[in-house]
């Protein structure tokens, strides 16, 4: 797993007040979770928003100056507007204690249904696993090679590592690519029904004006009697 060190303030005040002077300076306030309790600190705002926009998997080790903590995202707090980081929350790696991580899934190899005619669906590009954060890949690579037409890779299939995704969730999955003569069907049918619409409008209108007529004649018969 690929590493990172970033700097960090250990703060004394909390709250919202705190947090929105940190924000102005160009920091985002978080939380570290560790054993020994949690410490609130602010780092700067550009070196996480890059790690936590990145498609890979990150140690992070803190320098608040006093110690180096290392750890790991664990949750990030947006904008609903901005999409501005606004809190990050890290959960401190201990050494030899497992944690919960959001592994990068890579597909590798050309599928045989895909080579074959068939398209290739990615349902999952992220897996949920329990491990030593230490000891964890920077990201799990699924070989889709011999995957064919009609087919799927699901969380089952991959060994080595403790899911919390369900077994039978589809990772990838291979499906008939639809044929020119299906799309050109599917056409047929929408013109159909638009036309059997139309025709329908046609009759309603027609209805409705042989129904004023009548009713016109039979008040001005009334009237004449």
């Amino acid at each position: 797993m690929k590493t990172a060190d970033i700097k960090g303030i250990l703060r004394e005040n909390t709250g919202g007040k705190s947090a929105a002077i940190v924000r102005k300076n160009d920091k985002i306030p978080a939380v570290i979770y560790g054993e020994s309790g949690t410490q609130h600190v602010e780092v700067d705002y550009l070196p996480i928003s890059k790690l936590i926009h990145s498609p890979d998997l990150y140690l992070i080790n803190i320098n608040t100056g006093e110690k180096t903590t290392r750890v790991i995202i664990q949750d990030a707090q947006f904008h609903p507007v901005t999409d501005k980081i606004l809190h990050v929350d890290f959960l401190e790696a201990a050494v030899g204690k497992k944690a919960v991580l959001d592994i990068p899934v890579v597909v590798t190899g050309k599928s045989i249904g895909v080579l074959n005619g068939g398209m290739l669906v990615v349902k999952m590009r992220r897996l949920k696993v329990r491990g030593i954060p230490a000891e964890m890949p920077e990201q799990i690579e699924v070989d889709i090679s011999k995957l064919e037409i009609g087919k799927s890779i699901k969380v089952g299939d991959i060994k080595g590592f403790e899911f919390l995704d369900p077994d039978n969730a589809v990772i990838a999955r291979v499906k008939t690519a639809r044929t020119m003569e299906e799309i050109i069907g599917e056409v047929e049918e929408e013109v159909v029904e638009g036309e059997e619409g139309e025709e329908k409008a046609e009759g309603e209108e027609g209805a409705e004006g042989e129904s004023s007529e009548a009713e016109a004649s039979a008040s001005t018969a009334a009237e004449n009697a």
